[in-house]
């Protein structure tokens, strides 16, 4: 069995991530083969690395040799004709949706029947996605985040921590500059913080109508998933930061990008905790289990687009190394769906006091906490190892019994850097300019990674 591996990647190298990695390492398990392309400009023109193919015709003619029977994407944005049109017409088509569909631009977002889509959401969320994209139900697979449990296991080192958050800084520019411009229009101004606190409460939500609702004249001038973008970061950031600084006198390390927005929210949050962020980003899978095995309690603070609907990898990395999973309360249906049991798996939080007893309380008392942990860590070995996660999402895709075994792996083979031409920061910047003046609809969604890798000011 061929497979074509198609990844974006959010790398400032071009590579894959820890996780996408580690999803190509498992599917080669069950493949003879595997071609992985980078899809970074091949597929959409929305990610966070710009880069240029240099020989475009090259890789659709590799692509028509290697001939796949299954083509698995991971965030796709859709296919290009150039492409889908030499792959043979009996090949399965699989799509691990790992982002929110919310946040991507509708144009992008091309699914036909042939697809099954491996969603990390459920309930609510996954209706809104097939009702969006006439996608059969029945193609639907929920598939969560899960761990490499060959990574991520106990070290059995003393946890000299008492917690940490890995995380990212989310960029709250757009939502500043949008209501800075509003400044002093009163009823512009106070719809937009209405319709604002609404979507705190609900993710899967229509901003650009609900403004539209309150009488914001200027709802249209962004498109609908840039609105869920910018509401969504600023809420985001806003409960990190706040979360954490509730957690100052303890311990703590917290470790993210960019350095510069962290450093930024800190110093105005709680500038004692500019001593507990670490000013370096972890940057292998390895590194972030070996943070995990000497921290008591590992905090997860959602991204809204996750709140009652998905997990981030984090909870499932933190419980398979037996470090207490203390999360928000958001987390507890999509948590409890999968088999966790709140005080038996998890531990959850439902405010700034909240946090910090339940925080003071299972660090002091080891007994408790490591009986929690032993729970879920043998959860997730025996149901929530990435391993298992791809052999249930395979098997159910294809009909059939899939079994990976570590005894027959596949040869991968890359196809990155080697194939771009490389850009340089002035050229990345000419190149936005003219994006901005072409497009100017997408602009902002690209103008937001510009500005985290600082090609833009």
């Amino acid at each position: 069995m061929k497979i074509l591996f198609l990844s974006d990647s959010y790398m400032q190298d071009g590579s894959f991530d820890p996780f996408r990695q580690e999803v190509l390492e498992t599917l080669s398990l069950y493949a003879s083969e595997i071609k992985a392309i980078i899809t970074n400009h091949f597929l959409h023109n929305n990610s966070a690395d710009i880069r240029f193919f240099k020989n475009f015709s090259k890789v659709i003619d590799d692509v028509q040799r290697f001939n796949p029977d299954i083509v698995f994407s991971i965030n796709r944005a859709g296919l290009i004709t150039s492409l889908t049109d030499v792959i043979n017409p009996e090949a399965i088509y699989i799509t691990w949706f790992i982002d929110s569909y919310e946040r991507v631009p509708e144009k992008l977002l091309q699914f036909t029947n042939k697809d099954i889509v491996w969603l990390t959401g459920l309930d609510e969320y996954a209706d809104n996605f097939c009702n969006r994209y006439g996608v059969d139900k029945n193609r639907i697979i929920f598939s969560p985040f899960a761990t490499n449990t060959n990574i991520f296991n106990p070290h059995n080192q003393e946890r000299i921590i008492d917690g940490c958050l890995v995380g990212t800084a989310f960029s709250n520019e757009s939502f500043v500059d949008t209501l800075n411009n509003i400044a002093n229009d009163i009823e512009a101004r106070e719809a937009f913080i209405q319709v604002f606190e609404s979507h705190k409460q609900k993710y899967i939500f229509d901003i650009s109508k609900s403004l539209e609702d309150k009488g914001y004249q200027r709802y249209a001038e962004k498109p609908k998933e840039i609105w869920q973008m910018i509401f969504d970061d600023q809420i985001s950031i806003e409960k990190r930061v706040r979360f954490m600084s509730a957690l100052n006198k303890f311990n703590i390390k917290i470790y993210g990008e960019p350095n510069h927005l962290w450093i930024k929210y800190l110093s105005i949050s709680q500038s004692s905790l500019l001593s507990k962020y670490q000013y370096s980003p972890i940057k292998t899978a390895q590194e972030l289990a070996a943070l995990y095995n000497i921290s008591k309690i590992g905090i997860n603070i959602l991204h809204h687009q996750a709140s009652n609907h998905s997990l981030p990898i984090r909870v499932f990395d933190l419980m398979a190394c037996k470090t207490l999973l203390l999360t928000e309360k958001t987390s507890k249906n999509a948590l409890e769906t999968i088999g966790f049991i709140e005080n038996i798996d998890f531990v959850c939080f439902e405010n700034e006091n909240d946090l910090i007893n339940k925080f003071d309380f299972y660090l002091n008392d080891d007994v408790s906490r490591e009986k929690i942990t032993e729970s879920a860590h043998l959860k997730i070995e025996k149901y929530h190892s990435l391993k298992n996660r791809i052999q249930e999402g395979m098997s159910k895709s294809l009909g059939q019994k899939i079994e990976l075994e570590e005894n027959t792996k596949g040869a991968i083979q890359i196809i990155s850097s080697n194939l771009f031409k490389p850009v340089s920061l002035s050229e990345r910047r000419q190149y936005l300019r003219l994006l901005k003046k072409k497009f100017p609809k997408t602009w902002e969604f690209v103008r937001l990674n510009a500005i985290k890798l600082k090609i833009l000011r």
